[in-house]
């Protein structure tokens, strides 16, 4: 599955919620306020009605291609709004649903190309956030050549948030699930999976079977018409760019200029997915571990004594964190009224790798601590991740959404003795994290709704260019997967970044930015394989 720390791909950079950003731009992390009637009127410079609904529309969707959307000042130049959606595209004269977009109306009216979409990944994360930081995570050539426009996908943020489990259920869930300790019988663990998708289906009956990828993609097509733009212009990171792959392929004449970031492969299963993470942040890891052996601050030096500067020293390095990890499976360490336990642990340690400059400081802090039967830093580090506040509370139902999304959009889903044989297999590769992403895949195996993706190959014959962007080093979304994206879309240029973390725009290579903003600007694609 998409790590279970893509939910918060893209959040903001402060104290330890930069661990919650897991590398690409800063974000704000002001409230979205909420839009509603009487408050002024619409100061965007994008078109207030949508143009004529698009060819081969159903007619039963035309009410929502055809709707007028209010949008209202939220703050800073920002405006905001909500988009009614069919809740089953099955029925679209049933149910509805509303989702949350938010405006950033920089472009200038005389190099206005239209509107920039944009997805921070996840499953879960909220592109309201991420197009509130629009500013900054923008070049100003590019914002006076677009208005931003970041929306909450169904079932994340403000639109329609699907609920799984209470704040309680959520920690012991973090800290069960993955491989069985040592007191744990396996039948235990999955009987914990269980209780996900069971919970979904207790609080959002409606929403459980209708909140995959699928139903995305169509609802970010009335989003387009609703934002008056013929063609859909996308910036797409990890996660985003599996709603964008699926765009291009379902509505080919549609596109404009796609910028997908971290690519996902259509054609992996949920398993191929886990099995591919698993050992890019295995690679990750190593990569942490050399370095860490060349600073004066790192914890695992002394473990390791003279191999420090070999290839001999990083496999005694990462010897020494997977000592550690058996240790606490065995004997969890307590803080307060909490315990660190295995799984959790593995969750600050994939945090942790997402970002090299920030990131990797970190993790020897929290490995100095841990090493040393402090649990309170790792701790904390992983409550920034998913959002987890004084007194058990969750900010959002991110990591619900995570699930929720991975499991309706695949349908190999292993039980127990699949998972203990998969976990088996992935350990020869990837000895920190085969068994814990295999095992963290358990909760679709009783999901109480049948899958709406089935793996296959995109083309998106006729589509507008498509950018695909790939960093060498990426954990987890593994450069591989760049390179298989970019050969399926027929209009497509691959963006080769050589550095580590996960995605490569805005992340400090300066030119990774210029060659995606002169595309954007320009809709000039770079040579096939240009490297930065």
């Amino acid at each position: 599955m998409i790590s279970r720390i893509g939910a918060r791909d893209q959040e903001a950079p402060t104290g330890f919620g930069r661990w919650r950003v897991a590398a690409a731009a800063l974000l704000s992390v002001v409230a979205l306020a909420a839009a509603g009637t009487g408050c002024g009127p619409d100061t965007g410079s994008s078109p207030a009605t949508p143009s004529a609904t698009s060819p081969g529309v159903d007619p039963v969707l035309s009410r929502y291609y055809d709707q007028r959307l209010d949008w209202q000042p939220c703050g800073s130049g920002f405006t905001c709004t909500k988009a009614d959606v069919p809740l089953d595209y099955d029925q679209p004269g049933g149910e509805r649903i509303q989702l949350s977009l938010i405006r950033l109306p920089s472009a200038d009216p005389a190099r206005r190309i239209g509107s920039l979409f944009v997805n921070p990944g996840g499953p879960g994360a909220s592109g309201v956030r991420y197009a509130r930081s629009a500013r900054d995570a923008f070049d100003p050539k590019v914002l006076a050549h677009f208005d931003v426009i970041g929306f909450d996908p169904r079932g994340v943020g403000e639109s329609a948030p699907i609920r799984c489990l209470t704040g309680s259920q959520t920690d012991k869930m973090l800290a069960t699930l993955g491989q069985p300790d040592a007191h744990a019988d396996p039948a235990a663990v999955a009987r914990e999976a269980a209780t996900f998708g069971a919970g979904c289906q207790a609080l959002s009956p409606a929403l459980t079977p209708n909140i995959g990828t699928a139903a995305t993609v169509r609802d970010l097509d009335i989003l387009r018409q609703l934002a008056g733009d013929d063609r859909l212009n996308f910036l797409g990171r990890s996660y985003g760019t599996f709603i964008g792959a699926k765009y291009a392929a379902q509505f080919s004449d549609r596109v404009g200029r796609f910028v997908l970031d971290g690519a996902i492969v259509p054609t992996l299963t949920l398993a191929e997915l886990a099995r591919g993470q698993a050992e890019g942040f295995e690679l990750a890891l190593g990569r942490f571990v050399s370095d860490c052996l060349r600073r004066s601050d790192c914890p695992l030096s002394r473990r390791v004594g003279k191999a420090m500067g070999s290839a001999a020293g990083r496999e005694a390095g990462i010897a020494v964190i997977n000592r550690w990890l058996r240790k606490l499976a065995a004997r969890p360490i307590r803080h307060g009224n909490r315990e660190l336990t295995r799984p959790l642990a593995q969750v600050g340690l994939l945090g942790a790798l997402y970002e090299p400059s920030y990131g990797w400081p970190d993790l020897r802090r929290v490995l100095r601590a841990g090493l040393a039967g402090n649990a309170g830093p790792m701790i904390d580090l992983v409550d920034a991740f998913f959002g987890r506040q004084g007194g058990g509370k969750y900010t959002d139902s991110a990591f619900d959404a995570l699930y929720a999304v991975n499991c309706l959009d695949h349908d190999d889903r292993a039980g127990v003795d699949e998972t203990d044989r998969l976990a088996a297999e992935w350990s020869a590769a990837a000895p920190t994290f085969g068994a814990y992403f295999a095992w963290g895949n358990l909760p679709c195996a009783t999901w109480p709704a049948p899958a709406t993706e089935r793996p296959g190959p995109v083309s998106a014959n006729g589509s507008g260019p498509i950018l695909v962007i790939g960093t060498t080093y990426d954990p987890a979304t593994p450069f591989p997967w760049a390179e298989q994206l970019a050969a399926m879309l027929a209009n497509s240029s691959l963006l080769i970044w050589e550095g580590d973390g996960h995605t490569a725009y805005r992340r400090g290579s300066a030119c990774v930015d210029r060659v995606a903003d002169t595309f954007l600007t320009t809709g000039q694609l770079p040579p096939d394989g240009q490297r930065c």
